[in-house]
C-alpha cells in the first residue's frame, strides 16, 4: 500500500455514522465507496456490531469523487479489503474494521430483516420501521429497476390507485424490516439488479425523509 493509501485509511477511520468520508483540506465530502473486483461497494455504518475482517482479498480503490478537480482521494489510492465470515462477496466486504462500516455490494439492502448484516446495522429485527407515522392503503406498481446503488430506484411503467401519478417516472422505493423480497435470491440473499422487471405492492406512508412509496412486497413481474 502506498503512503498516500495509508493516510486514506486514517481518514476512513474517522468516518461518521452517516458513512460519509470527509476531506477537511478540500472542504469536500464524499460517500465512502470502494471499488474491488470491478464492483463498487458502498460504506454502511454498523452501529450494533463491529465488523470482523476475515481473509484478506487484496486492495480496493478509493474512486475519484470531487468537484472542479478536487477529490476525497486520488484514483490511485487503495486500502486493504477483507471478506466477512458467513457473508458472500456478492453481498459485502469490509475494510480493516477501524471505520466501523461494512462495504455493501449494489442490490443488497440491510433494511430487509433476512439480510445477513441486518442486525449489525439496525440492532433489532423490526427496525427500521417506516410505518409508524401511518400509511395509506396498498397499491400495485410495475416497472424496471434503474439503480441499486444503496437506494432502490425503479422506472414505473404501470401504477394503480394512489400510485397512478408515478407512472412514467423514475421513483425511489423505500424498504424497511417488513418489506419482503421474493423470487430474487442470488447466493441465498435477496439481491436486486439493474434491469430486473419487478412488481411491487406498496403504500404511501408519512415519513420525515420524503414521500416515497414504501414496499410491502417486491417480486418478479409476471410475463
Amino acid at each position: 500500500m502506498r503512503s498516500a493509501a495509508r493516510s486514506a485509511t486514517v481518514i476512513v477511520a474517522a468516518l461518521t455514522l452517516t458513512g460519509v468520508l470527509a476531506s477537511v483540506a478540500l472542504g469536500d465530502s464524499c460517500a465512502y465507496v470502494v471499488r474491488w473486483n470491478d464492483v463498487l461497494y458502498a460504506g454502511q455504518a454498523t452501529r450494533f456490531a463491529v465488523p470482523k475482517p476475515g481473509p484478506r482479498l487484496g486492495e480496493g480503490a478509493l474512486p475519484w469523487c470531487g468537484r472542479e478537480g478536487g477529490a476525497c482521494a486520488p484514483p490511485e489510492e487503495t486500502i486493504a479489503v477483507f471478506a466477512l465470515g458467513g457473508v458472500p462477496l456478492s453481498v459485502a466486504i469490509v475494510d480493516d474494521g477501524s471505520s466501523g462500516t461494512v462495504l455493501l455490494a449494489p442490490g443488497t439492502f440491510p433494511q430487509l430483516s433476512d439480510h445477513p448484516l441486518h442486525e449489525a446495522v439496525y440492532g433489532l429485527s423490526d427496525r427500521p420501521d417506516r410505518r409508524s407515522g401511518g400509511c395509506g392503503r396498498p397499491f400495485a406498481l410495475t416497472g424496471e429497476i434503474s439503480r441499486t446503488d444503496s437506494l432502490l430506484w425503479v422506472r414505473i411503467e404501470r401504477a394503480d390507485g394512489p400510485g397512478e401519478s408515478l407512472a412514467g417516472d423514475e421513483t425511489q422505493i423505500e424498504l424497511d424490516a417488513r418489506t419482503r423480497v421474493e423470487g430474487f435470491d442470488r447466493q441465498g440473499v435477496a439481491t436486486l439488479e439493474e434491469g430486473d422487471a419487478i412488481s411491487i405492492v406498496a403504500r404511501m406512508c408519512r415519513m420525515r425523509e420524503a414521500d416515497w412509496p414504501l414496499a410491502d412486497v417486491i417480486e418478479p413481474a409476471a410475463g
